[in-house]
């Protein structure tokens, strides 16, 4: 079993965390996050989250999502762990990762989001344990939109927590204790597919651009 809860944050004078500097406030900031209470350990979970956006797929929505490339519900074979400057297309990068614990993301440059401009973008996924086969796991986004109104500012907020922070926590949740049954039963890697993510994630220092414009 897997419980979610959703905490939003202020949506004026919100926080950006970026690694290392100190929180900062502006108006222009919007987001929030979500967490899952999820039955198995840390060391389990965390392989879900180091293959996110780096092969797997980005874990939202399933409606946002094809027959024939959608994420994973199966963990990859040797994923690597998960290093600051990899990037998923042109659109995002990993700016901090902890190993076992946490990784952020960032925008690599201005994204559009509904249509509007998204001047900075932050995502973290962090795991906390909470007994010996249970863990936490939280998931947070926060975006800067300068020169929209507070209505349109609070319309971006909600929506990219909508698709990010809690449909990811909901359904890696889901998958997971998924797989858990899997495992007691003696199976793994059901339903197995090759194609999980439209863009491709790029190890840091290859050198290789995708070329691909940066939009969610």
């Amino acid at each position: 079993m897997h419980r979610t809860r959703v905490l939003l944050t202020a949506l004026k004078g919100a926080e950006l965390f970026t690694p290392g500097s100190d929180a900062r406030e502006t108006e222009d900031l919007c987001g929030g996050e979500a967490a899952t209470v999820i039955d198995a350990s840390r060391e389990r979970v965390w392989p879900w989250i180091a293959q996110m956006f780096r092969g797997a797929g980005i874990y939202s929505a399933p409606g946002l999502e094809t027959n024939t490339c959608r994420s994973a519900d199966y963990l990859l074979v040797d994923t690597p762990a998960p290093t600051p400057g990899d990037h998923m297309g042109e659109m995002i990068e990993i700016c901090r990762a902890i190993d076992g614990e946490a990784v952020d993301w960032r925008g690599m440059d201005t994204v559009e989001f509904l249509g509007f401009p998204i001047t900075e973008l932050s995502l973290r996924y962090s795991l906390a344990s909470a007994g010996e086969h249970r863990c936490i796991l939280t998931a947070s986004a926060h975006a800067e939109c300068a020169g929209v109104t507070a209505q349109v500012r609070r319309h971006i907020g909600e929506s990219l927590v909508a698709l990010f922070p809690v449909a990811q926590a909901r359904r890696l949740g889901g998958m997971i204790a998924a797989q858990e049954a899997r495992l007691e039963r003696g199976r793994t890697n059901h339903g197995r597919i090759d194609r999980h993510q439209a863009l491709p994630w790029i190890p840091a220092g290859s050198g290789e651009r995708s070329g691909s414009r940066s939009s969610l």
